[in-house]
């Protein structure tokens, strides 16, 4: 117990010497006025030149950026029937993205379905009417080839029996029974017969020959119909092919769908984007898509600074995230535009508490310094990876003023 009360003794006696050399000094009041007044003058001067941020919070996510993606948009206004992948899907190239039916070549397979509806009850009244045409042609062929037959008998008949009759009056007029009046009325007979003959076995030539003529014009007649009939049925085909097929969205090379735009059943129109693609090996680039409220929205502009703070982690240990406005949307965003960029419809719903906020693109700037390629406000930064679906919170700098202005208004 002695020894105790010895060595308490010797360490309360080494600290009164350690706090003999310490003496409190006096200060004149002089240099209390003095202080006061520089530090009045400091404040003074801040406040009139000094600069204070005013800030607009705001909530959102990381996400790929933009700028290192392609866009994949629509070649025609149509209406989307398919989507075979999903927000952060990995794609091969020529892989099939989505299918679009050409709403206007959908309108065009109706009407030209209607027009060869009509075409089709033509192409069948052209057809009776050509076989009856072509049957009716060869009867009456046939009738006028047994007329002719008949005549040319009846000619050939005809013309023997006036040539015998001129024989026998010429044997009548050399024994000078008959006049020559007589032999020349039977000989005008004869010749008069002759060209009925004649004239019959032209015909008689050109029977077919016309008859031919009436089947080809028929057969061309019939042949045009047919053509326009069969050029309407095959356009229809083709187009109705193309209608089933549709218009195949293909991935244009491999990498991930970072953005998506449609849904089974859209609309669309020529140019529309519907996809956004990351190619694969392209260096994994950031930026915040950031959503500011409706009361605020028209405050933010492009070129502004952004603060981002991953919601993991702390600003008093880590800092901030060096970012600039990028763009910002005209009036508040659609929950379906945000779709393209947040697939779960439970982060979605808390960016809508209060009303539909204005969306906000953020770049983030980067330093090759730190570990997670990004640039901080605090020294060093984060020491790891920030990556994409990250929750952050972020302050927009809307304006600077003095703190003399800001009392002011």
């Amino acid at each position: 117990m002695i020894k105790y009360r010895e060595s308490a003794l010797k360490q309360l006696q080494e600290k009164d010497e350690i706090y003999q050399g310490v003496k409190l000094i006096r200060l004149p009041v002089m240099a209390w006025v003095v202080s006061t007044i520089l530090m009045l003058l400091t404040i003074i001067i801040w406040a009139f030149w000094g600069q204070v941020e005013i800030e607009v919070n705001a909530n959102g996510m990381i996400v790929p950026s933009m700028s290192e993606a392609i866009a994949i948009q629509a070649v025609s206004d149509g209406q989307v029937v398919r989507v075979n992948v999903n927000l952060n899907s990995k794609v091969t190239a020529g892989q099939l993205l989505a299918r679009v039916i050409n709403t206007a070549l959908n309108e065009q397979v109706q009407y030209q379905q209607a027009v060869n509806a009509d075409n089709e009850t033509l192409y069948q009244q052209y057809y009776s009417q050509m076989i009856e045409k072509k049957l009716w042609l060869t009867k009456q062929y046939q009738l006028q080839t047994q007329e002719m037959h008949e005549m040319l008998k009846n000619a050939k008949n005809r013309l023997a029996t006036l040539t015998r009759i001129e024989q026998e009056k010429l044997k009548l007029f050399k024994k000078q029974y008959i006049t020559i009046i007589e032999i020349e009325k039977s000989r005008q007979e004869r010749i008069a017969s002759l060209q009925v003959l004649n004239e019959l076995q032209h015909h008689e030539q050109a029977l077919p020959i016309q008859y031919k003529d009436d089947l080809n014009k028929l057969m061309d007649e019939w042949n045009s119909h047919k053509q326009d009939y069969l050029e309407k049925k095959h356009t229809l085909v083709l187009k109705k092919m193309a209608q089933e097929q549709g218009q195949m969205i293909r991935s244009p090379l491999s990498g991930e769908i970072v953005a998506r735009y449609i849904s089974t059943g859209d609309n669309i129109s020529t140019h529309q984007p519907l996809f956004t693609l990351m190619s694969e090996g392209k260096p994994n680039v950031l930026e915040a898509i950031v959503f500011v409220s409706h009361l605020n929205g028209k405050k933010i502009k492009k070129g502004q600074r952004v603060y981002v703070l991953p919601d993991h982690l702390s600003a008093y240990e880590s800092g901030y995230i060096k970012g600039k406005v990028i763009s910002v949307t005209e009036y508040p965003a659609a929950k379906e535009s945000m779709h393209a960029y947040i697939a779960n419809e439970a982060l979605i719903a808390p960016f809508y508490q209060g009303g539909a906020p204005f969306m906000v693109n953020v770049s983030l700037a980067a330093d090759a310094g730190t570990v997670s390629h990004l640039a901080w406000t605090s020294i060093g930064g984060y020491q790891g990876l920030i990556q994409t679906g990250t929750t952050v919170t972020a302050k927009v700098v809307v304006r600077n003023c003095s703190l003399w202005q800001l009392i002011a208004t």
